[in-house]
């Protein structure tokens, strides 16, 4: 691998073959080949420049640099791009592409992390065969983006079109790019979503759910009527009154927990913190 090094003010960088190169999180750059105007020159752009003569000369070779601050450095590749020119003018500049290289904690193999000695799920045949009818059947055919106009842009002219023409209401646009009910709603759609439902889920999917919110809805119910007897036996007391003359002492705890019940406050804790939270509430 030949290797070699240009140094330009904080610039320095080696000539690589270019086998492989892994772009970190930042994106590239481009550095335009260009005369300074003032007679400087960026330290950046001296190291590109003199690094330039060596890329141009072969194909399948980068320069491995160092780019940015002493605090902070970053390694860049310096990829060299040839001007390309034709009849009508230059369709490409000369210069150099500079890619920012990861450091190796920021290269990840996710698909390591998550592998395990079980074999992934795969969709069974029948799975494959109730998805591709689900397909077929909400398929648009001939389906183009011309088809369908930007309700956004639409609203906009629009409102330009009813302040032209001096009128008070704003038309009303309707929005193409929402699904269509309408055609999800067909029969033969339905029937498919149930297909594939059940190929995936099994066939007492809708009772086990239909089981569950049932339940929760049971435990909904029973909390709302313990709140409602909790309200109905902190009525009976003037709480503020209470916190006033210092009688919140003088309570039981359950007289104190049916209050915090009744306004939704923890319960938890002894009498006295159960006070001080009765006297929080109340802004005492």
């Amino acid at each position: 691998m030949e290797r070699g090094w240009r140094r330009a003010g904080e610039g320095l960088c080696w000539v690589l073959a270019a086998e492989r190169i892994v772009g970190g999180e930042g994106c590239a750059t481009a550095i335009l080949r260009r005369e300074a105007r003032d007679g400087g020159a960026t330290c950046e752009g001296e190291a590109a420049r003199a690094a330039a003569g060596d890329l141009v000369e072969g194909e399948g070779r980068f320069a491995l640099a160092f780019y940015g601050n002493p605090t902070r450095p970053q390694l860049v590749a310096l990829i060299a791009q040839e001007e390309v020119t034709s009849a009508g003018g230059q369709i490409e500049p000369p210069g150099i592409h500079m890619i920012y290289l990861p450091y190796s904690d920021d290269v990840r193999y996710p698909e390591e992390v998550h592998l395990t000695s079980d074999d992934a799920p795969r969709a069974t045949d029948e799975q494959i065969k109730k998805a591709s009818n689900l397909l077929r059947r909400i398929d648009l055919k001939n389906f183009s983006v011309c088809q369908f106009s930007n309700p956004a842009l639409q609203r906009h002219y629009g409102i330009l079109e009813a302040l032209a023409l001096g009128e008070d209401e704003m038309p009303d646009v309707k929005d193409e790019t929402l699904p269509d009910e309408e055609g999800l709603a067909r029969p033969v759609v339905v029937k498919a979503v149930e297909e594939f439902k059940a190929s995936v889920y099994g066939e007492n999917y809708d009772q086990e759910e239909a089981e569950a919110a049932a339940a929760k809805a049971g435990a909904s119910k029973k909390r709302k009527a313990l709140t409602d007897a909790a309200a109905e036996k902190s009525a009976a007391h003037n709480w503020a009154e209470l916190a006033d003359t210092g009688k919140l002492k003088d309570m039981t705890v359950v007289d104190l927990k049916s209050y915090l019940s009744a306004h939704g406050l923890p319960v938890s804790g002894k009498k006295e913190a159960l006070v001080s939270r009765i006297l929080t509430h109340l802004g005492k």
